[in-house]
């Protein structure tokens, strides 16, 4: 009867460790949030420029451009020459306002992809495509790579 008591026990301590845990209700395991944070890709990050209207991959390739909205709503850049600061808010799902722009005063030898990148209003659609995040704004688009 020991015997058949201990095997008994030992079979079911055995099933124990080999099942999956149930988790509480309400909680969710490690790997259910890695993957609902996989699904849903988020701004908050630094972002470089790789493209922009007619400013190719190869234009940019030297240089600094980049959006960093990993503290948002407080947000920086840079577009080659001088830094940015600015407020970067979601308007809905899919919408970014970056507000007032606040630009360093640098003359630099080649600002057009700052120029540009200032011309433009304030409010951008953006949509994730893989690892990039897209602004699109009246024909316009900058194409962004997380770092």
């Amino acid at each position: 009867m020991k015997t058949l008591f201990g095997v008994l026990m030992s079979m079911v301590v055995l099933a124990a460790c080999t099942s999956p845990s149930v988790s509480q209700p309400g909680q969710a395991s490690k790997s259910q949030v890695q993957t609902q944070q996989t699904a849903q890709p988020t701004l908050a990050a630094k972002w470089r420029v790789v493209a922009f209207n007619k400013f190719t991959e190869k234009d940019l390739a030297g240089t600094d451009a980049y959006l960093d909205l990993s503290e948002m709503p407080k947000a920086y850049g840079k577009m080659g020459c001088n830094g940015m600061m600015f407020q970067a808010n979601t308007i809905g799902s899919d919408k970014i306002d970056f507000g007032h722009i606040a630009v360093s005063m640098m003359l630099c030898e080649n600002m057009k992809l700052e120029d540009a990148f200032l011309r433009k209003q304030s409010v951008w659609n953006y949509r994730f495509d893989g690892n990039d995040l897209i602004l699109e704004q009246k024909g316009i688009s900058i194409r962004l790579r997380r770092e």
